[in-house]
C-alpha cells in the first residue's frame, strides 16, 4: 500500500467527479485506503478529500455511501490526532454519517438522563412504597431499587 501513491489515485478521482466520468468500485475501494498510501500530502488533507469524494459521488447509492464513510471516519479516527479528529468531525456534521453519529450522542444522553431520572424517583419514593412497587412503576431492576433502599439506610 505505501507503494501505491495517494495524491495521484485522488487527483484522478477528483478528475473524474469534476467531468461526471463514472468512479469504479475498485477506485473506491482504494480511495478508503488513502490513509494507508503513500504521497506528498499530509494524511488529514487525503481524508478529507477521500471524504468529499465519496459524498460528492453520484454512482452510490446512500446506504453505500454511508459505509464508505464509515471507513473513512475509522481511519481517521484511527491516524489522525484529536484535533485533526475535530476538524474531520466538523467537515463530516452534516452528512448522512455525521448526523448519524450526533443522534446515536442525543440518544444515548437522553438514555442516561432517563436513567438518572428513574433513579432519583425511586430514591424519593423510597419512604412512601415498597423496593417492589417502585421497581415495577418506575421500570427498575428489583435489585437496583434494594440498593438504592440499602444506600438511604446507611446515611
Amino acid at each position: 500500500m505505501q507503494n501505491d501513491n495517494a495524491d495521484i489515485l485522488l487527483q484522478e478521482l477528483q478528475e473524474k467527479l469534476k467531468t461526471g466520468a463514472e468512479i469504479t468500485r475498485e477506485e473506491l475501494v482504494r480511495l478508503v485506503l488513502t490513509p494507508l498510501m503513500g504521497g506528498e500530502s499530509v494524511l488529514k488533507e487525503r481524508i478529507k478529500s477521500a471524504y468529499h469524494i465519496v459524498s460528492e459521488s453520484a454512482c452510490l447509492k446512500t446506504e453505500e455511501k454511508s459505509k464508505l464513510e464509515a471507513v473513512i471516519y475509522a481511519m481517521a479516527d484511527k491516524f489522525l490526532e484529536s484535533v485533526e479528529m475535530e476538524e474531520i468531525e466538523e467537515m463530516m456534521k452534516m452528512t448522512r454519517l455525521g448526523q448519524k453519529l450526533f443522534q446515536n450522542g442525543v440518544e444515548e444522553g437522553e438514555s442516561i438522563g432517563a436513567e438518572k431520572a428513574k433513579l432519583e424517583n425511586a430514591k424519593n419514593l423510597l419512604d412512601i412504597l415498597t423496593v417492589e412497587v417502585i421497581a415495577e412503576r418506575i421500570g427498575l431492576p428489583l435489585e437496583t431499587v434494594q440498593k438504592l433502599k440499602e444506600e438511604s439506610t446507611d446515611k
